[in-house]
């Protein structure tokens, strides 16, 4: 499963979907929040679509990636990891799939 979790007291999971991914196979991940709409695409296609006004975390708190305090760590890598300061649209997170091992089309 893919998730987003908000630690700390009164802990929420604004975004969750099923990802089995494959193993030795490139995957794209991109989740877009845009007001309390969360978009999570994976391979450039829209996966799961959630509603939910959370307020996040202190954005001083640390960022994890591929790791959760309850469920353990991912058995992966991550590559060109970007947090933007904006939801990026459809086309861009399609371009930024597309772009494969070029590397990043930065929008």
């Amino acid at each position: 499963n893919f998730f987003v979790q908000q630690t700390g007291a009164g802990a929420t999971a604004p975004m969750a979907s099923p990802f089995a991914p494959t193993a030795g196979q490139f995957h794209h991940l991109a989740l877009t929040r845009n007001l309390n709409l969360w978009t999570l695409y994976i391979d450039g296609a829209v996966a799961a679509l959630a509603t939910n006004s959370v307020v996040l975390p202190d954005v001083n708190a640390p960022l994890r990636l591929g790791e959760t305090e309850e469920t353990g760590l991912l058995h992966g890598r991550l590559d060109e990891v970007s947090v933007y300061s904006r939801a990026l649209t459809a086309g861009e997170v399609q371009a930024i799939h597309n772009a494969r091992e070029q590397g990043k089309c930065i929008p």
